[in-house]
């Protein structure tokens, strides 16, 4: 089930035209709906074909409902007293025959919320249909080392295709002494062999993009979040005007992204404002919803503020509406009108979504990568659009390329993973969703819409190296030059301190190592890897 909120005029004393969310409107609706024509059916082509063909049980977690946590200080003042408001739930499943594991554990990570923790990802259990018959599943919910519920029954008896809603059965008592819940669905792989397109869109310049170029230090510590620039609102607006003149032009390559079936968007407010001025029009037509994806968000880096978020749920669509109705100050009619024909599903940030440690380190970032991949590969939508940042989707980029591409497009495939789109650019991909996340899916990137690559520019640069001298000159294989890339790219992004003895002004911005050579870059990854 998921949370889908819509945006109405409601009359105010001082202003009866002003767009406000609401609460009224919130509805429940059937979200994740898949394809049911080849669910548990097996040809004999497919016999001798790869377990995936065959027809692999994927397990689709999709959240739970008043899932308890410890609170040491909680019962040992007789629940008089509480030291927390929350844990961090996370997610075990696998397939049981005969008293021992069949197939393969598989694992969700921690969520910051316990009321309606979402998870909205498929993992496979490494069994197939023939062996699901005779097997239980088993789903158990953790908080750290503490067991909080499971649920179990016989796997055969699990309607495909379908949600299905089990009560816990719990190790700890809920606040509210309300039952706790797991929503999920048993999923045919069969569903999911045809490649998928889908299409990122990095966001338009924001306030930090600009006060970065020009040095702007007190606008980059000011505010958290930062929103689109006057100028990223252009080049919002540009996008929106070329995507129209593609669909003038009636291009099959771009049809997924002309009438998208879902929009993913990361909830920081940026993204949400260039979905809804570069995508809306094409959003209405095709009456997609928007997705807020916590996945999608920025990666955060030591300093970061523009990645530091604060609110959460309905909060989080009301500023991108404030900030909308301020870039277009005087002129905001239409770009209103277009935010409130839009859907958002919300439940994904409904709790705390963002990382609460003043960085992200680099097992956080492959985790989240991770489940964001399998949210791409075994998505419901045949036809999706994410929007987000750049430093993000570069990190994507290193992680899931495949080798044929590599292979095949060198130059494109080292560009993509050292540079980033530019502002409003449009990359397209093909992925094979049979390869799984640890199987490289990506097969194929486009540049399209007039998009480039540019390079880390502003105060940041003055910290990378000329990075085409420095691949000439390295002798290092494709691989390598990338591992050297990130290490350079997250020194300049973090500027970490080397030690302890600095002001508190180089605490905040840390040296600068200008055009640092690579072998001094080289030297460095070992032992900055534990910080990217």
């Amino acid at each position: 089930m998921g949370l889908i909120c819509t945006v109405a005029r409601v009359k105010s004393s001082d202003d009866s035209t002003s767009p406000q969310i609401d609460m009224s409107r919130l509805m429940f609706q059937k979200s994740w709906v898949f394809p049911k024509g080849r669910a548990g059916f097996a040809t004999s082509q497919e016999a001798s074909a790869s377990l995936f063909a065959r027809g692999q049980c994927l397990l689709f977690l999709e959240g739970a409902s008043n899932v308890p946590y410890p609170d040491a200080v909680h019962d040992l003042t007789c629940k008089a007293v509480s030291s927390k408001s929350h844990g961090k739930p996370y997610v075990r499943a696998y397939a049981m025959s005969n008293g021992g594991i069949v197939g393969q554990t598989v694992e969700w990570p921690a969520r910051r919320w316990n009321k309606t923790p979402t998870w909205c990802s498929a993992q496979s259990l490494g069994i197939s249909f023939a062996e699901q018959v005779a097997a239980n599943l088993r789903i158990e919910f953790f908080d750290k080392q503490t067991q909080l519920g499971s649920v179990e029954m016989k796997l055969g008896d699990v309607p495909l295709h379908s949600t299905v809603t089990q009560q816990l059965e719990q190790k700890l008592q809920t606040r509210n002494h309300q039952p706790s819940s797991v929503s999920f669905q048993v999923l045919d792989s069969r569903a999911f062999l045809e490649r998928r397109t889908v299409f990122f869109v990095r966001h338009g310049e924001s306030v930090w993009n600009k006060a970065q170029e020009q040095l702007q230090l007190d606008e980059m510590v000011s505010t958290t979040d930062h929103p689109l620039s006057a100028k990223g609102r252009a080049q919002a607006e540009s996008l929106s005007q070329r995507i129209a003149n593609a669909a003038a032009r009636a291009k099959p390559e771009l049809a997924a992204l002309l009438r998208p079936e879902a929009v993913y968007v990361s909830p920081l407010t940026r993204a949400i404002q260039t979905a809804v001025i570069a995508l809306g029009p094409a959003m209405t037509q095709a009456n997609a919803n928007v997705f807020l994806m916590a996945n999608a968000r920025e990666k955060q880096n030591f300093g970061g503020l523009d990645s530091r978020p604060a609110m959460t749920g309905i909060g989080v669509l009301q500023r991108s509406l404030d900030e909308l109705k301020a870039l277009y100050q005087g002129d905001e009619a239409e770009i209103i009108e277009t935010f409130n024909q839009l859907h958002f599903d919300v439940r994904d940030v409904e709790g705390i979504w963002w990382e609460e440690a003043a960085s992200e380190n680099k097992d956080q970032l492959q985790v989240r990568m991770d489940e964001f991949m399998s949210q791409l590969l075994y998505s419901p939508h045949q036809s999706v659009v994410v929007v987000g940042h750049s430093h993000f989707f570069r990190a994507v980029f290193r992680r899931y390329l495949s080798a044929e591409f590599k292979d095949q497009n060198s130059k494109l495939a080292n560009e993509i993973t050292i540079q980033k789109l530019m502002n409003c650019g449009v990359a397209r991909l093909e992925l094979d969703p049979t390869r799984g996340v640890e199987g490289e899916p990506i097969m194929n990137v486009q540049l399209v819409l007039q998009t480039t690559l540019s390079s880390d520019g502003g105060l940041l640069a003055c910290c990378s190296a000329d990075q085409s001298m420095q691949r000439m000159h390295s002798g290092l294989s494709m691989e390598e030059e990338w591992d050297v890339a990130d290490a350079a790219y997250d020194l300049a992004e973090t500027c970490r301190v080397e030690n302890n003895a600095v002001p508190e002004e180089d605490r905040i911005m840390g040296p600068l190592r200008i055009n640092a050579p690579v072998g001094d870059i080289a030297s460095t990854v070992d032992e900055n890897k534990s910080s990217y």
